[in-house]
């Protein structure tokens, strides 16, 4: 008998099978009408519960595959208007973030000359001088073009695709600043809390302190160019993005604060919660950040509630919603798999460190961050090989060395950069212990990354090998489930076995 959480995961795993195969495949629908014969042959033979269950599995498959090609037909359209002027009145949609040369600038079209506008997002390439914001209209005209790989092996088109960028400008013709509307007043209110708390540590911390504390809190490319080489090359560049790792960090520090001042758990648990959407808003609401965000609270939620097994499937739950909503973050969002994977190693580590030390013991937090980082980096480890073509044989040592430092740093930088926003100038003994923690974690990477063997270059990794490591990976978490149950059994029922 088949139970309806089993039937559950049955299905997810069909619905990324459709998604993984119509992303790296083209598959028509010709495949699953035969798979959908056979399930109808088969309940002439099987229980109907069987029959109906692959019937289910086969429908998910089937949809996974129908949406990842929609998405990609859709975007295929947008070929219509490169190399062509296009003009109108756009909107700028997201906080413009500094990129060298240019401001990126994302826009979208609200009404144009011609019949049709594009229907998906623009990256302008605006000017440093440029003073739009988020919220702006602007009357614009550009000739768009498609995004072009910046090496042969990297779809730099599908990577902005994920994200809703279908075209690029390089050079406006015409871009004249509109009054703001209501929208644009809405838009731009969202993103006050951050540019006034990215002032806030500015001022409070000197760089590339006041860089790290930025991307440790908000994320982005805030760190100077050598940091940022060096938290690269020691396979630290996860703690400067907002990814889940630093969202559940925000949200253990918020869960905890709320049981010292004597809430109950679960009020303490909607608390983080809650502070956590505001925080994702105080960001912007990037796209990341909402999925980091969304993946985090479901796993923490598991885990919280002290079952493991229920945070796996919580966290594949997860992933299967926001693929729904977007099926090219399965295939293009490198940050989107580093975070599902991390969070599967962690919990993975929370379920394996619950078997096996039951009891708290001195030094079982210092054992417990040793494990969890070991757990994810081998769960990354292997797809940082496949895209990045790099290896890093001190990132665990590195991983082990200054992860614990972070979340001090985090809670730290927040707290001076809240207490300037409220009392300016009553944040300086906040920031000087911020200050040493922050200078700390950039003078240890800048250190460990000097030696040329902290990051090797391997070359392209072929996916067979990619394969083959999840496959162990898994078969043995498998076997280490089996051993762990078979030793809860033989515990409640007094039953003894042979090893």
């Amino acid at each position: 008998m088949i139970r309806s959480d089993q039937m559950v995961i049955a299905c997810v795993f069909a619905l990324y099978s459709g998604v993984a195969a119509g992303s790296f495949f083209v598959i028509g629908l010709a495949p699953f009408l035969v798979a959908l014969a056979l399930s109808i042959a088969i309940a002439s033979i099987s229980p109907r519960r069987v029959a109906i269950v692959a019937f289910i599995m086969i429908m998910a498959a089937a949809c996974g595959n129908i949406l990842v090609h929609s998405s990609i037909q859709s975007f295929s359209k947008e070929s219509r208007f490169f190399d062509t002027e296009t003009s109108g009145i756009v909107r700028v949609v997201a906080d413009p973030e500094e990129r060298g040369r240019y401001r990126k600038t994302i826009l979208r079209f609200e009404s144009c000359g011609s019949d049709q506008c594009p229907s998906r997002d623009i990256l302008w390439q605006a000017p440093r001088i440029s003073h739009v914001e988020a919220g702006d209209r602007l009357m614009f005209s550009c000739r768009l073009s498609m995004p072009k790989a910046f090496s042969g092996d990297f779809d730099y088109r599908m990577f902005l695709a994920k994200d809703g960028v279908g075209s690029i400008c390089e050079q406006a013709h015409r871009a004249e600043e509109l009054p703001r509307d209501i929208i644009g007043h809405f838009r731009s209110a969202l993103y006050i809390p951050k540019h006034i708390f990215e002032h806030a540590l500015e001022q409070s911390l000197p760089e590339p302190e006041s860089g790290l504390a930025q991307g440790l809190i908000l994320g982005g490319d805030t760190l100077s160019e050598a940091s940022s080489e060096a938290f690269r090359r020691i396979g630290l560049t996860h703690v400067i993005a907002v990814s889940g790792y630093n969202i559940s960090i925000i949200m253990g520090g918020c869960f905890f604060i709320g049981i010292a001042f004597g809430l109950w758990r679960h009020q303490a648990l909607m608390m983080a919660i809650g502070i956590i959407a505001l925080f994702v808003l105080m960001i912007g609401a990037p796209a990341s950040a909402v999925r980091a965000g969304f993946m985090a609270a479901v796993g923490f939620l598991a885990i919280q509630a002290g079952r493991p097994i229920m945070a796996l499937r919580a966290l594949f739950f997860a992933g299967a919603v926001m693929t729904v909503i977007d099926p090219l973050i399965l295939r293009y969002d490198v940050g989107f798999q580093l975070s599902f994977l991390a969070t599967l190693g962690v919990i993975n580590a929370a379920s394996w460190m619950e078997w096996r030390f039951p009891e708290p013991f001195f030094g079982y937090g210092l054992l417990e961050t040793a494990i969890m980082t070991l757990f994810a980096e081998i769960f990354v480890l292997p797809l940082i090989a496949l895209e990045f073509e790099t290896f890093s044989p001190i990132a665990f040592l590195a991983n082990i060395v200054l992860l614990p430092a972070v979340p001090y740093a985090m809670g730290l930088s927040f707290l001076t950069g809240i207490v300037h926003m409220v009392l300016p100038g009553m944040q300086t003994v906040i920031a000087w212990c911020d200050y040493a923690i922050l200078s700390f974690l950039t003078r240890s990477a800048e250190y460990i990354a000097h030696f040329s063997w902290a990051s090797i270059d391997i070359g392209p990794v072929a996916p067979a090998v990619i394969g083959i490591w999840y496959v162990t990976l898994i078969s043995v978490i498998i076997r280490e489930e089996y051993r762990k149950r078979r030793d809860w059994y033989d515990q409640a029922f007094k039953i003894p076995y042979f090893q």
